[in-house]
């Protein structure tokens, strides 16, 4: 057996440092076919796993839009004139500020300003925290906790399947402590 990576060509034996996380390779006729450089190397090591195997994010989204089908270049949600003008609107109504007391130059600061700000909003911000909780629902639900349960639930229902209280000893531990 050729314990070398068939990418880079080091060793993947016992000691070397690669062991751990090396894997096998796919079959030499197909290391041939897609032109590897080592041949002989049965195996590829943990670093050139993650450096070829792992898309880049741009890589990743393509393959999500693909996926998806539709149009990449569709516009989900956008800002124009009126949304900014609404902003600033609500601003003077709020600060009681008469728009007759303003010169055109002052107008046109405040509303370039709001323009300003849309460019500077982090709209992954959003996005991130809903795709956070999407996951989390999706992926990180406890097999055992049925709809409408708490893990606190959980953990007494196990607790008394179990025949043991001690856990309820620090919920009162703090009424004792404040009597003395």
């Amino acid at each position: 057996m050729n314990e070398t990576c068939s990418f880079c060509g080091r060793s993947v034996a016992p000691g070397s440092g690669l062991f751990a996380n090396r894997t096998p390779d796919v079959g030499h006729e197909t290391r041939l076919k897609e032109g590897r450089p080592f041949l002989d190397g049965e195996f590829v090591c943990g670093e050139c796993t993650e450096t070829i195997f792992t898309p880049s994010p741009s890589e990743l989204a393509q393959e999500i839009l693909e996926r998806l089908g539709g149009d990449p270049a569709e516009v989900i949600y956008s800002v124009n004139r009126q949304d900014v003008a609404n902003t600033l609107a609500e601003k003077l109504l709020k600060g009681e500020v008469d728009l007759d007391a303003l010169s055109a130059a002052d107008l046109e600061t405040l509303f370039q300003a709001g323009v300003a700000g849309v460019e500077e909003i982090d709209w992954r911000l959003p996005i991130r925290f809903r795709l956070d909780q999407a996951w989390d629902e999706q992926f990180y639900r406890s097999p055992d906790t049925e709809d409408g349960e708490s893990p606190l639930v959980e953990e007494y229902e196990n607790a008394a399947r179990l025949g043991d209280d001690s856990w309820l000893e620090s919920a009162y531990e703090d009424r004792y402590c404040d009597s003395f």
